[in-house]
């Protein structure tokens, strides 16, 4: 998905203002031996609340671990066994994102994938990130954010181009 720059600069400030209030506000929360999904959840929440003052992103959904499947037909559905599925006990499953904004039911409005850990990202994380890009998904970003509890930053790839840059961030 293409999507013109100034709306790719809205998610991004919606984005590092959500981030800012996670840390702000839910930092306590972050350092403790919280679950991965729940953290999730509470950037969620922040993404929800604060994509209202962006008025291009402001009509978008924020899920958590939503399962498009239901959404898909059976050929894009076919599709994204084989491109994400992994092999879990000899069973082939779909991999759900952490937090996507996207518009429900369709794949022709998908803005944000996020990939969320609470410390490092690892290669399949990073591959899952650039696969989502291209059909039937085509999500128009992708970032990988590390929590990083107990420490002083947070880290996040970033893609520029098809190559992606580690950023330390100050929580």
């Amino acid at each position: 998905m293409t999507i013109p720059t100034r709306e790719i600069i809205q998610i991004m400030k919606c984005l590092f203002l959500s981030l800012r209030d996670l840390f702000t506000y839910d930092n306590e929360f972050v350092n403790r031996s919280i679950k991965e999904e729940s953290i999730n959840h509470r950037l969620a929440v922040y993404l929800e609340k604060n994509k209202i003052k962006f008025p291009l992103i402001k009509d978008y959904n924020v899920d958590v671990e939503y399962d498009k499947m239901a959404d898909n037909t059976s050929e894009e559905n076919a599709l994204l066994i084989e491109k994400f599925g992994v092999y879990q006990k000899g069973n082939k499953k779909i991999i759900r994102p952490d937090i996507i904004i996207h518009k429900r039911y369709t794949n022709q409005s998908n803005l944000l994938f996020l990939e969320c850990k609470k410390s490092y990202l690892n290669k399949n994380d990073r591959n899952k990130l650039q696969s989502v890009k291209r059909f039937p998904l085509n999500y128009a970003l992708t970032f990988g954010i590390e929590y990083h509890p107990g420490k002083e930053y947070y880290r996040i790839y970033e893609q520029i181009n098809d190559e992606y840059k580690i950023k330390k961030y100050k929580k």
